[in-house]
């Protein structure tokens, strides 16, 4: 990969330096191989239609395959000759071209955004269906370094963090920019040496738009303070980026340490562990465990917002996390989902003999069957493999959902205790309380699968009998 000054300096005053450059994009950053298709976003501006000629100059080299597409907004009364001329070119190129139209003002209207916001939706939902109905591996989009830089302060304005400043990246998901390392002044020379024509957009003029407010207005006075200030704010986001892998690896990291596992509806995670990382790695775990998920990430600062709710000790359990996300706090754990409410609970009380397996409704198995005192050792109770006493001549226990009994006597305590204050103590999340199957001996609850619990619930040691208890997810 070319490093943005030298991949700038490539190009010089010849064209063949952008379209080696292109080239060696194509090969080494895009990794296209032969006979794959690349959709090019043709717009008729100089961008698109430099990205459009040098991709198709090399695409016979390298052996792919290319199609052009062209999306009509309707915002100006002359957009049909935009697309007449997308369409000339292509058809001169013997290049397949795909047409779309869409008016934008009976669009947004409706929906109360943005002209800019529903164009660039309508543009990119189109792109994607025509990529999907092509089989296409990449869209390449015209965009270059003045955008770039252009992008990095439209986001610091806006506030936002290393993801956000990262910017335009040349490589994204589906997604690929030719000729991002190139500045608006190397395309149009290119164009002008090769004979390519464009179109020019008047709307693009048009200072009602905050891109063009920040390219007519704010990077001419940054120019006039910092010479080379676009080069300078794209290397900013390329450094930007470099730092945002960072802060991923760390959210990732902290999701391990934080014991993450998949429970019906979300993510848990360990609450104290999540308390005592670093704010911005604890609000990196949240971004991550949000993609996991397929969540909408939420900005930098709701995640902070969401780190100080699950750290405070006030009232409230459950805050939202963006647009479609919710965090919700017990005791030690928290829970990352798409819902703020836990599942219905599935009651059930069933007698079965012994030796058993039980799957509950909420889908978890547990296994109970008796062994000779011989074969305990306590080296192996877990939470998932527990160990009780059986009464002489006992054949068969119960397994019941808390619901099913409000209060409970715990085997060897004198007491009832309220199933809520059990959860409790043994710090069960509020949101897996329908998950805790309590295991009946005598109508007393002997063992709860999942949950380690004090010595009132081991094993008598004049015990004949026992029975190993086990079940296929931990509940604390």
């Amino acid at each position: 990969m070319l490093p943005p000054v030298v991949a700038s300096a490539a190009l010089g005053d010849h064209p063949s330096g952008l379209r080696d450059a292109v080239k060696a994009f194509y090969m080494n950053e895009a990794l296209v191989a032969e006979n794959d298709l690349v959709i090019l976003a043709v717009s008729g501006g100089v961008d698109s239609m430099c990205m459009a000629h040098a991709t198709i100059q090399i695409a016979n080299e390298i052996g792919f395959r290319v199609g052009i597409a062209h999306i009509d907004h309707k915002l100006r009364a002359d957009s049909e000759a935009d697309c007449e001329f997308v369409g000339c070119f292509a058809k001169s190129m013997n290049i397949p071209f795909y047409a779309h139209e869409i008016n934008v003002f009976e669009d947004a209207e409706p929906r109360a955004v943005s002209i800019e916001l529903a164009a660039r939706e309508a543009r990119y939902k189109f792109l994607a269906s025509l990529r999907e109905d092509l089989k296409a591996k990449f869209v390449a989009i015209g965009h270059n370094r003045n955008d770039q830089a252009e992008t990095v302060i439209m986001r610091l304005i806006r506030g936002s963090g290393s993801h956000g400043l990262a910017a335009i990246r040349p490589v994204a998901g589906n997604y690929i920019r030719p000729l991002l390392r190139f500045n608006r002044e190397q395309i149009m020379s290119y164009c002008r040496l090769v004979g390519v024509t464009w179109r020019d957009d008047e709307t693009n003029s048009v200072l009602s738009a905050d891109r063009n407010r920040v390219r007519h207005k704010i990077m001419p006075e940054l120019q006039k303070i910092r010479s080379g200030v676009t080069d300078v704010l794209a290397r900013s986001a390329d450094v930007y980026y470099a730092d945002s892998l960072v802060l991923e690896w760390a959210g990732e990291v902290g999701l391990e340490l934080m014991g993450r596992r998949c429970v019906r509806g979300g993510m848990e995670i360990d609450r104290t562990v999540f308390c005592d990382l670093p704010d911005y790695v604890a609000a990196q775990s949240l971004r991550v465990a949000c993609g996991v998920l397929s969540i909408p990430v939420p900005h930098m600062a709701g995640l902070l917002n969401a780190v100080v709710f699950a750290r405070a000790h006030g009232p409230g359990n459950v805050v939202k996390l963006g647009s479609e996300g919710y965090l919700r706090k017990s005791k030690n754990k928290l829970l990352i989902s798409q819902t703020d409410k836990p599942e219905k609970l599935c009651p059930y009380d069933v007698k079965l003999g012994l030796p058993c397996i039980f799957r509950t409704p909420r889908g978890i198995d547990v296994g109970v069957r008796p062994v000779k005192f011989e074969e305990y050792d306590s080296a192996l109770v877990s939470p998932d493999n527990l160990f009780i006493s059986l009464p002489d001549g006992i054949e068969s226990i119960r397994l019941m959902s808390v619901e099913q009994s409000r209060e409970f006597r715990p085997y060897g305590r004198s007491r009832k205790m309220p199933v809520l204050a059990f959860a409790g103590l043994m710090g069960i999340p509020e949101w897996s309380i329908d998950d805790v199957c309590l295991i009946m001996v005598d109508d007393r609850v002997a063992c709860v699968p999942g949950v380690e619990i004090d010595a009132d619930f081991s094993v008598d040691h004049n015990s004949a009998m026992i029975a190993c208890v086990t079940t296929d997810l931990a509940l604390s």
